[in-house]
């Protein structure tokens, strides 16, 4: 504890003697010495002392917690002129914390009252002057959605006034009301919005500082160019320019508008971190892109990616391909497979947020075949992967895989066989307890290819030890009685003891929940089974519990 020194034990003496002598008084007490002698006294060893300090002398001073509320009665300013509003609702704006209150009338009169508030703002910018706080409060209503096109229109003029200087104050929150209402002007006022579109651009060229993410990037830990991109000014115009109905039902292989490009190179040009947040919104969209205009795609967005010049651009596009990467077409997955392959096998994908996704595309590239009926991604493309990757990642593979399989509308259940005898690795490194207890689940799912499922899923496993299987499909089984796919171990009983056999520990407390029951099971579905060395060894481990 740090320790206090004299002179200031007797400030804070002073102040607590004073607060307190001084709210007795006001409480109605009567003193029995001239408090006025003895304050003059006490102001001595604390200067800064305030009657009004004492009001708050008997207060608990223990913490307090709960929700502030927003206080935006704006009574007081219905009745002033226009040009006393802004500085009246400055001097009322603040928070007390005693009652948990925030009070921000102004905000109240941007909801009720729009016109008047705008009103004022608009004054004060003609005088000179420019408060960015009003403004942001403003822009940043949610009762913004709500107003008329022509107020919309009068907001989008007053921007365009806004010298640049104050207006890159603004700028981030100005660019998300501008995402919200500018498709409107764009269809009602195509001049208006191109005028309000072009002082984002020159405001962010010329102040690039001020044209970051509200999203705090700390330096320890990996940037995420989609967060940021998403609350950035650069990125909220990209995401306003893909709703342009100019984009729409175009076809393959044609190209953009020459005036739609425009503005997605406008955005590519902008400085630093700000273009680098339209290539993630716009690589959201890599194979529409690629769809409508494969030259400029690969020119534009793939040569980032091959060319490997800036590691930050390259990051970026990969951020916002994995954010919205679906079904690619043949063409763009072959482009983009070796830098998948790379990205992959370098282990990449484990210091990215990346590795969900890029397992997902990379196992449907191996489902996925040609007009020769070849596979995109090949089995030892693919095991070469699963070796050289994380743990992780050939979890999420598993995880995909289980997945789709369960999904009748497709084939996946009869690609697992071909996928775990062909592709998935026989070396050891891979044979850990948590890929043993997935791999075993899988098998599980697998109601009508079981028996060859399990036979192979047996000779990829190891025991599962040194920590808690958690397999729920055995737990299922232990629990039901012949329900649906719990009832495997009735029709195939010796395949699934087989399964058991090969991932069960030696210790019995580290076998997954209700095995003992699933074992009484599988001699109850077949008793020519209780002779099987496999079975009396599983249950000799039980007894010596």
């Amino acid at each position: 504890m740090k320790r206090v020194s004299k002179s200031e034990h007797r400030v804070r003496s002073a102040f607590k003697r004073l607060n307190r002598l001084h709210w007795l008084q006001n409480e109605g007490c009567e003193l029995s010495f001239d408090l006025s002698a003895l304050t003059k006294k006490l102001q001595k060893e604390a200067p800064e002392w305030k009657p009004e300090y004492a009001q708050n002398a008997a207060e608990s001073l223990e913490a307090r917690s709960g929700w502030i509320r927003t206080e935006t009665d704006w009574s007081s300013l219905a009745s002033l002129p226009l040009s006393k509003i802004l500085d009246h609702a400055a001097r009322r704006r603040g928070a007390d914390f005693r009652d948990l209150t925030e009070y921000d009338p102004f905000a109240g009169l941007c909801d009720d009252a729009p016109l008047r508030a705008l009103g004022a703002l608009t004054l004060e910018l003609k005088g000179g002057n420019f408060s960015s706080n009003h403004w942001e409060t403003y822009l940043s209503r949610y009762s913004r959605k709500n107003d008329n096109y022509r107020l919309k229109l009068l907001v989008g003029g007053r921007i365009t006034q806004v010298p640049i200087e104050d207006f890159k104050n603004i700028l981030l929150t100005a660019s998300s009301w501008f995402k919200v209402v500018g498709s409107e002007l764009r269809e009602k006022n195509p001049k208006m919005f191109q005028a309000v579109w072009d002082k984002f651009i020159d405001t962010i060229t010329q102040h690039e500082n001020s044209s970051g993410s509200s999203l705090v990037r700390q330096e320890i830990k990996e940037i995420d160019w989609t967060g940021e991109a998403i609350n950035s000014p650069s990125g909220n115009l990209a995401e306003l320019h893909m709703t342009d109905p100019a984009k729409e039902n175009l076809e393959a292989g044609k190209g953009y508008p020459k005036a739609w490009l425009s503005k997605v190179d406008q955005l590519l040009k902008l400085p630093n971190d700000a273009h680098r947040y339209a290539m993630v919104i716009f690589a959201f969209n890599f194979s529409w892109f690629h769809c409508i205009d494969p030259t400029w795609t690969e020119q534009t967005l793939l040569k980032v990616i091959e060319d490997d010049e800036d590691i930050d651009d390259k990051d970026a596009i990969w951020a916002g391909f994995m954010w919205g990467a679906r079904r690619l077409n043949a063409d763009l997955y072959i482009k983009l497979k070796p830098h998948l392959l790379k990205m992959a096998n370098e282990r990449v994908s484990e210091r990215r947020r990346h590795v969900e996704v890029l397992a997902g595309v990379l196992l449907s590239g191996w489902g996925s075949k040609d007009e020769k009926k070849r596979r995109f991604v090949t089995d030892e493309e693919l095991r070469n992967v699963l070796l050289n990757s994380g743990e992780d990642f050939r979890s999420h593979i598993l995880w995909h895989l289980e997945r789709w399989s369960k999904d009748k509308q497709n084939d996946w259940d009869k690609e697992i066989f071909e996928f775990l005898q062909n592709v998935w690795p026989k070396h050891k490194k891979v044979r850990t307890s948590k890929t043993s207890a997935r791999l075993c689940e899988i098998a599980l799912h697998q109601t009508d290819n079981f028996p060859a499922v399990s036979q192979q899923v047996a000779q990829l496993v190891s025991k599962i030890g040194n920590e808690h299987a958690y397999i729920p499909e055995i737990r299922k089984t232990g629990r039901h009685e012949d329900e649906g796919s719990h009832n495997l171990v009735s029709k195939y009983p010796e395949d699934y003891l087989n399964l058991l056999y090969a991932i069960l520990s030696d210790q019995p407390h580290q076998w997954p929940y209700r095995t003992n029951d699933v074992l009484k099971k599988i001699e109850k579905s077949d008793p020519k089974l209780l002779n099987d060395p496999r079975l009396i060894e599983l249950k000799a481990r039980l007894n010596e519990l």
